[in-house]
């Protein structure tokens, strides 16, 4: 059956859920085929094939589509609808993926941080408490993105200033640049926001000209100045990265060249599918995409270790292991999650009821069209 929406049945834009499973899969390969051989946490020589080297920033086209998908929910739910129903979103599969990396990580012999383990399960600490999986670095961020918005929304009508808060958030990313800026993170931290703010920017305008179409000067203009931004910090990423992990510094050139792969890649993935199945089928692959990212970095490195050096096996486990974790993550979006939404959504109305006093608008939000 054809559906001839301008977007998918199921309110969302389908590809965009096949591109999230997609980049989640290419952030696996990175962390079990390079990142985690040149750290040396797995004992298997890493692959040098360049594309594999450019997986990591698939992370920030997630940026970018999450200014997108974010703003596009900001537009339709009050401020506490929408921190609800984001919360709704992470929260489920953070609890069972946190859970389960936690267990995983006390049985391998360490001691995890209990505390991490609550960070990661209430969401909102995790920009100033690290999770309990070292991929939880960009929830913090993600998280911060959400707080902005919601912090926005409560005090301007954001359908008429979504291009002035990209353009804030680009200005302030540009800003950190300078050598004595007051408002920065600590140079101790490795992912500061300010780091990624032009990508989310990037997401709220290409929202306005690709949903919105609109396409005035102010956006275009903006959209450009953001994408300078994306290849400074694409660039200094890169450069970081490379010092990292083989003591080289990254071409300029690869600046641009991420910045232009980041988003030409994003909208190529704007596109409605046309059949029900097909929707159906994409649906899955993003509900996927998301415990796939959530798990596979500790509990991956920790299983390919012990085959390694507990099994002494010399088959290359990795394969298996990212076809397991794929069948894993399918099963806690498909079966688990929706289950344990409901639980989630009663928890935080009891926790808006609480502190109505201090959320007063939170306390009004319903969650049954979380996304």
């Amino acid at each position: 059956m054809k559906n001839n929406a301008g977007r998918g049945s199921n309110g969302k834009i389908d590809y965009l859920e096949a591109l999230r499973f997609i980049l989640a899969c290419l952030t696996m390969a990175w962390h079990y085929y390079y990142f985690g051989p040149l750290l040396g946490v797995i004992g298997a020589a890493p692959i040098h094939f360049p594309g594999v080297r450019y997986c990591s920033f698939g992370v920030d086209i997630f940026f970018v589509m999450s200014g997108f998908i974010i703003i596009g929910s900001a537009l339709s739910h009050t401020a506490g609808e929408f921190l609800t129903n984001r919360l709704v979103r992470l929260g489920p599969c953070l609890l069972v993926c946190a859970s389960i990396t936690f267990a995983a990580t006390f049985v391998a012999g360490y001691s995890p941080s209990p505390l991490s383990l609550l960070s990661s399960i209430l969401v909102l600490p995790l920009p100033v408490i690290s999770g309990v999986d070292w991929s939880y670095w960009s929830l913090g961020i993600l998280v911060t993105f959400y707080v902005i918005v919601f912090f926005t929304m409560q005090v301007v009508d954001i359908s008429k200033h979504i291009t002035t808060l990209a353009l804030l958030l680009t200005l302030y990313s540009a800003a950190t640049l300078v050598p004595g800026f007051p408002l920065k993170a600590s140079p101790m931290s490795p992912f500061p926001f300010e780091q990624y703010a032009p990508y989310f920017a990037a997401g709220m305008l290409l929202y306005q000209i690709i949903m919105k179409k609109r396409r005035s000067a102010g956006v275009l203009v903006t959209l450009a100045v953001t994408f300078v931004l994306i290849a400074i910090r694409s660039w200094m990423d890169a450069a970081r990265i490379s010092e990292l992990l083989t003591n080289t510094s990254a071409a300029p050139i690869s600046g641009p060249f991420m910045a232009l792969a980041a988003l030409g890649i994003f909208i190529c993935f704007t596109r409605k599918a046309n059949y029900a199945w097909l929707q159906r089928f994409y649906s899955v692959l993003g509900k996927t995409a998301y415990p796939i990212y959530l798990i596979h970095q500790n509990l991956g490195y920790m299983i390919i270790s012990f085959a390694e050096k507990r099994l002494h096996l010399s088959l290359d486990m990795r394969p298996f292991v990212m076809a397991g974790m794929i069948v894993l993550s399918m099963g806690i979006a498909v079966y688990l999650e929706p289950r344990l939404a409901v639980g989630y959504r009663r928890f935080l109305n009891l926790l808006a009821i609480a502190t109505r006093p201090i959320w007063a608008r939170a306390s009004k939000a319903t969650v049954h069209d979380a996304e």
